[in-house]
């Protein structure tokens, strides 16, 4: 299924205009030496960009993360920046846009995400997957493990918590079930009101009030560690209100219903 033409709305439409023009103008420089820099820190240090020159970024953080590519400068840019596509730089006026695809796979790491899940360094990815997701209404997961802790629902932030957004037309596609994990960290705990008072949901509507129509989740697993976990909190895969969803070729682990840590009742 493609993405809806909503892909496109206001939110996005000054942003993809950019990332057009910046297209535009590869096709414009043929042959010129592009400037090379090894993270997107050090691009947006640079202090001296010729006229029509590309700049290659071989990583977010570090080089061959799968967060660089390939981005123009615009002196005259004021497009919002949103940690993936658009950049302010240090020193200079204006934006770098990252030169994108539009017909093609987006990617967490694009944002920052850093997918070492399964290693000591534990870094929280729910962050730059749902900027992908806000950016383009898509994300594309690598082969790794995507830790992730979650955050306050804005309309309840005392009770009840997910991770990773849903929203009209949301498509969240990894590589293959047994590649690609979500993972809620070790001792993520959220709180409630009170001592067991508590649902986390791996998933689910980005907001309360909004329908998730048409929501599309493929190709990984989610893991919702609850023996990671105080065991207080009920923790749940995906909750998701909204017609015409689809989920396929998911695997669903480590789901499991909290218990007062007094009085051992359950929610």
């Amino acid at each position: 299924m493609q993405p809806s033409p909503l892909f496109i709305k206001r939110s996005r439409a000054t942003v993809l205009c950019g990332l057009i023009a910046a297209i535009a103008a590869v096709a414009a420089a043929p042959g010129r030496p592009p400037l090379r820099c090894n993270t997107i820190d050090d691009m947006l240090r640079l202090r001296t960009i010729p006229a029509d020159t590309m700049i290659e970024v071989a990583g977010y953080h570090r080089a061959g993360d799968g967060g660089g590519g390939v981005f123009s400068y615009s002196d005259a840019a004021e497009s919002q920046p949103d940690g993936g596509t658009v950049f302010v730089p240090t020193d200079l006026p204006g934006r770098f846009l990252r030169v994108i695809d539009p017909d093609g796979d987006v990617y967490a790491e694009w944002f920052g995400a850093r997918g070492d899940g399964d290693t000591d360094a534990l870094h929280d990815d729910h962050a730059a997957i749902n900027a992908c997701l806000e950016r383009f209404g898509k994300v594309k997961l690598l082969a790794k493990t995507y830790g992730v802790r979650g955050k306050p629902e804005h309309y309840n932030p005392d009770i009840t918590y997910h991770a990773i957004d849903l929203g009209p037309d949301y498509r969240i596609v990894g590589t293959s079930r047994t590649a690609t994990t979500i993972k809620l960290l070790d001792a993520s705990n959220p709180k409630g009101s009170a001592p067991g008072n508590n649902y986390f949901n791996m998933l689910a509507n980005r907001r309360f009030h909004e329908s998730a129509e048409n929501v599309i989740v493929r190709d990984l697993t989610i893991n919702c560690n609850f023996d990671g976990q105080n065991k207080h909190t009920t923790i749940n895969a995906i909750g998701v209100r909204g017609g015409g969803v689809l989920v396929e070729r998911v695997n669903f682990r480590g789901y499991g219903t909290g218990r007062h840590p007094e009085t051992g009742s359950s929610r």
